[in-house]
């Protein structure tokens, strides 16, 4: 899963880099479907590994993941409108979101597997 989660950061950062260069709308397009089906392959992944293993608390994970890929969807309507106000909001809450959401939920889930040699 950490590999995932650098693949996830790099598709956030191409945004990034896309939105400050004023990259095309095409282009930023295809990197924000790239980062969106990543996305959804990571949370597929994750949950699919979690279910295996009979994780307890599968649900609030299948639930927080559901929230953040509707916030993408929001997100990507705004994103090509070159507000950079409202794309600096939107990379913001990216970033933080995920950030936030591997150094706390998913840290809870690392324990779980080790213990069940899971690594």
């Amino acid at each position: 899963m950490d590999e995932h989660h650098e693949v996830f950061i790099n598709y956030i950062n191409q945004l990034y880099t896309g939105i400050m260069e004023k990259q095309t709308e095409t282009e930023l397009e295809t990197i924000f479907e790239k980062f969106y089906q990543y996305a959804k392959f990571h949370f597929d992944s994750e949950e699919h590994l979690l279910s295996q293993h009979g994780y307890p608390k599968l649900q609030q994970q299948e639930k927080l993941h559901a929230e953040y890929m509707s916030k993408l969807a929001t997100y990507k309507n705004l994103l090509f409108n070159y507000k950079e106000s409202t794309a600096q909001e939107a990379l913001s809450y990216f970033k933080d979101w995920f950030l936030n959401h591997i150094q706390t939920v998913d840290r809870q889930y690392n324990g779980f597997l080790n213990e069940r040699g899971i690594e």
